[in-house]
């Protein structure tokens, strides 16, 4: 890339993190300003440090002595005391949030500073790797694979999908969108890693560490939100690339499988994290949720056991069309551009193309990721709400980008094709503009009732 080029590649960098970073102080409640439960993090950053793994709120006596403390109308009927969505097990106080944000962010700047990291630092952090990940990844892909692709064209998509998926964390960053927004940082790099490894040419030590780094990565995720953690199937394509790249034998599988290994170390430390705190290796502690519903009697497939229950939370995630709020909206319906990814698969040049740069198999995982996520997201949720979106945005993007990439080298007319994808990606940053400032889920339109995009008008220009 020209010295010129780099430099107008960080300016856009710089500018789309400060507009997904800056707007996510403007709500009390997702900033930090109204704690109430969000600060789960920082607290159990606390507990570690005291040396056990429940938190140190004090349990009201009545929630003890509650037949089925899990159950919210039992608790309403009873008025009793708790600390919203948090796990509640024996006595204690859990976090039933991931643990791996916590010991790379929380607890080093505790022990290294003696306060607590804001858990909207956290989140910003998390979000600035995240978008650092989408520009270098669609870099790295262009240049392996579709190196005629326009430089504005690949600006353009990288921050339209950066926008895309991350504009619901700047609406309210923390707490859930902490776990979502850790998940994406670590699985986009782990994606990167995975990348280098798998189709870069270099010597074998290279490629075996790439992959190590991207195993440590996606391991990682599980811990941040285990449905985001699904991505990681997209390694079997990495692997059967890998293992068709240089000669099959013994020493070779031996050395891939030690590569491998941050999965089993990562797996086997949060299964014990998960046995120390609730008897089950596999309980990461939503079952023991005090919530709106009793997830304690979903059981070990979720609360949607019928195939129509899935059928209707796919369609929720992806597909769902109504004109009533833009957030009931599936994601292709909302950001058109993705269409560009299904559209492209039915390009007869493009399948060749992703053939012969063996991306087909990698691409059509990343749509099994989607369509997987989507599943669990809908069999272990009491209801459907539209962040759980932000699980499959990133991954329908970068499959998206990469048809795009293919397409835009394959078609003949490209002037009218560059038109299209540009003004659909304006199309998309715009949508996501709208659902940032639509009042929704205590955003800062809700806490400050700015029904109007006049009020908000106002209510910015007050502000400065």
């Amino acid at each position: 890339m020209k010295h010129h080029y780099i430099l107008i590649t960080a300016i856009t960098i710089l500018i789309t993190i400060a507009c997904l970073i800056l707007p996510m102080n403007l709500s009390p409640i997702w900033s930090g300003k109204i704690p109430m439960h969000t600060n789960q993090y920082e607290k159990m950053a606390e507990s570690l440090i005291e040396g056990h793994l429940y938190l140190n709120d004090k349990v009201d006596s009545s929630l003890l002595n509650l037949s089925n403390p899990y159950d919210p109308q039992l608790r309403t009927s009873k008025h009793v005391k708790f600390n919203w969505d948090h796990a509640f097990y024996k006595g204690h106080y859990y976090m039933y949030f991931g643990i791996t944000p916590v010991i790379f962010t929380f607890l080093p700047y505790r022990l290294i500073t003696g306060h607590n990291l804001p858990t909207l630092q956290a989140t910003q952090t998390f979000t600035i790797i995240f978008i650092i990940g989408i520009f270098l990844l669609f870099l790295t892909l262009a240049r392996l694979f579709f190196k005629t692709i326009p430089f504005p064209m690949y600006l353009c998509l990288s921050v339209c999908f950066s926008i895309i998926s991350v504009w619901y964390i700047s609406a309210a960053p923390i707490l859930y969108c902490t776990a979502i927004s850790a998940g994406l940082a670590f699985g986009i790099w782990s994606i990167y890693f995975f990348i280098k490894s798998a189709y870069n040419s270099g010597n074998e030590k290279n490629e075996l560490i790439n992959l190590a780094i991207g195993s440590l990565l996606g391991a990682l995720t599980f811990g941040c939100r285990p449905p985001i953690a699904l991505f990681n199937i997209v390694l079997i394509p990495i692997l059967i690339i890998l293992l068709q790249k240089r000669e099959i034998n013994h020493k070779r599988i031996l050395k891939i499988g030690v590569s491998l290994l941050p999965y089993v170390i990562v797996g086997i430390l949060l299964m014990v994290y998960n046995y120390l705190r609730f008897d089950n290796p596999f309980e990461f502690g939503q079952s023991y949720q005090l919530t709106n519903t009793d997830q304690h009697n979903y059981g070990a497939w979720g609360q949607q056991n019928s195939l129509i229950g899935i059928l209707e939370g796919l369609n929720y995630m992806n597909f769902k069309f109504t004109t009533s709020k833009l957030l009931q909206n599936g994601i292709f319906m909302t950001f058109p551009i993705l269409f560009l990814g299904i559209v492209g698969l039915f390009h007869k040049k493009v399948i060749k193309t992703l053939k012969e740069h063996k991306l087909l198999l990698f691409i059509t995982f990343l749509f099994i990721s989607n369509i997987l996520i989507s599943i669990i997201d809908c069999q272990y949720s009491p209801f459907l709400i539209p962040r759980y979106r932000t699980d499959i945005l990133w991954l329908t993007a970068i499959a998206t980008y990469i048809i795009i990439g293919h397409l835009q080298q394959n078609i003949k007319n490209k002037q009218i094709f560059n038109i299209v994808v540009y003004l659909l990606a304006i199309f998309c940053i715009t949508m996501s503009i709208l659902l940032f400032l639509e009042p929704h889920d205590n955003n800062f339109t809700y806490y400050y009732e700015l029904n109007s995009l006049y009020q908000v008008y106002r209510f910015i220009l007050c502000a400065l």
